[in-house]
């Protein structure tokens, strides 16, 4: 297949960087993480066990707001969707040179950028792709899903929607397989490499999440059991208060009786 130049791509650099995001646990605090998107940083990995729905801790903790859906902040979600849009289009429009090149001198299309990558969908459909043998291997869900989701992935990237971090991840794991579907593995691998990067930073979001769910529910539940506590003393000091009360009243009463018959012991003997 033939391949228009990319030594100078985003994804070209990022295959070829040494320190990509392997860098994501090793020496890195509590606090890091924390501030990992807090400026301009950019189906999740398997190492995350937290769930999407994610949310309270315990029964206890029904004072803390949700932190989940996770999500990536915006700036770094709309670069990487970007990205990997461009290096879609470059991808189907290496495809059509090689497979249907007709096509490619028909509408007069020079480079990869002529064309949007959900006009792609439309000329590498279901019929066209299946024609040329491409669902034979196509491991579920089918190519129409597969197109389907990667117009998906360009409505959310030139819509600017926000899309949830496992959302994102999972188009991600969808422009994978349709890159890899047409033969380009340069380009899958860059995907990968992404996608990678991407998971790691959200699986630091959502250990994250956990620590801060974890600190405050921790926090909360000191703060009932000091207020359990503070109860107990009060109902005590009212139950010490009532019983004394009590103790003196009899006492008073034992004297005031003694009183009284001594008085009427003492007039008797008058």
């Amino acid at each position: 297949m033939t391949s228009v130049p990319m030594s100078t791509s985003y994804y070209e650099r990022l295959l070829s960087s040494p320190d990509g995001g392997d860098e994501r646990t090793e020496g890195m605090s509590e606090a890091d993480s924390a501030t990992l998107f807090e400026e301009d940083t950019p189906e999740t990995s398997e190492r995350s066990s937290s769930s999407e729905g994610g949310g309270r801790l315990d029964d206890d903790t029904n004072l803390l707001p949700s932190l989940y859906p996770c999500y990536i902040p915006f700036d770094a979600q709309h670069l990487v969707l970007t990205t990997v849009q461009e290096i879609l289009e470059e991808c189907c429009f290496d495809f059509a040179e090689q497979w249907l090149p007709e096509l490619v001198d028909e509408q007069g299309w020079t480079c990869a950028a002529a064309v949007e990558l959900n006009r792609w969908t439309q000329y590498l459909n279901e019929r066209t792709l299946t024609s040329l043998g491409l669902d034979a291997n196509l491991e579920r869900p089918g190519l129409g899903v597969l197109l389907v989701e990667m117009r998906s992935l360009r409505d959310v990237a030139v819509y600017r929607v926000p899309t949830t971090a496992r959302g994102v991840s999972q188009l991600l794991h969808y422009a994978r397989r349709f890159s890899n579907l047409l033969g380009d593995g340069k380009r899958t691998a860059a995907i990968d490499r992404i996608k990678e990067i991407v998971d790691d930073k959200i699986y630091l979001l959502e250990l994250n999440k956990k620590v801060l769910e974890s600190t405050a529910s921790g926090k909360l539940r000191a703060i009932r059991d000091q207020h359990a506590a503070l109860i107990r003393q009060e109902e005590q000091i009212v139950a010490d208060m009532l019983h004394l009360d009590l103790e003196r009243g009899q006492l008073a009463g034992r004297v005031l009786r003694h009183s009284i018959e001594k008085l009427l012991t003492d007039e008797n003997r008058a």
